[in-house]
């Protein structure tokens, strides 16, 4: 094999790798209820937030922002359905520990599904993006992408997971 032939198979295979890696976008299907997500295909240019799907050194899949930040749900929120948007339980002293995650427009990798997400607006007026229904936050120990320092705190905070 020359070495022009090893260069265009590298080239194929990035070029796979970067137009697989833009699946979906999501788009909230309007107002501010929670809802599932429309899909809709956007210039990379636009993407305010990337959805991954990570796995630990422990084997656990677990869901990230596109820094590699970890994605917590609490268990004291109140899932939504279809006919009732989430409602968080993380108010005033909560959010100095646990801030909500939101992103307009969102990209998923292949092992999510865009349905699951949506957004709804919290009482304090601030939306927040929903996974299954559960409300979505950061922990403000977490640091660096991989980092999980609020799994199962107290009982209640875990990582998103895509199985939740």
């Amino acid at each position: 094999m020359q070495k022009s032939d090893v260069s265009l198979i590298v080239t194929l295979v990035v070029l796979v790798l970067v137009i697989g890696g833009v699946s979906v976008i999501l788009m909230p299907k309007g107002g501010d209820n929670f809802t599932s997500a429309e899909s809709m295909v956007i210039p990379k240019s636009q993407f305010t937030g990337v959805i991954k799907s990570m796995i630990a050194l422990d084997g656990k899949e677990y869901i990230t922002d596109s820094k590699g930040m970890t994605l917590y749900f609490s268990t004291k929120d109140s899932v939504g359905t279809i006919d009732r948007p989430p409602k968080s339980n993380c108010t005033t002293g909560c959010q100095e520990s646990w801030s909500p995650y939101f992103s307009k427009k969102i990209m998923v990798s292949k092992r999510l599904n865009s349905a699951d997400f949506g957004s709804f607006l919290r009482e304090d007026g601030k939306k927040q993006t929903a996974y299954k229904g559960w409300p979505l936050y950061y922990y403000y120990k977490d640091v660096k992408p991989g980092d999980m320092l609020g799994e199962g705190l107290e009982n209640v905070w875990f990582s998103a997971k895509p199985n939740l």
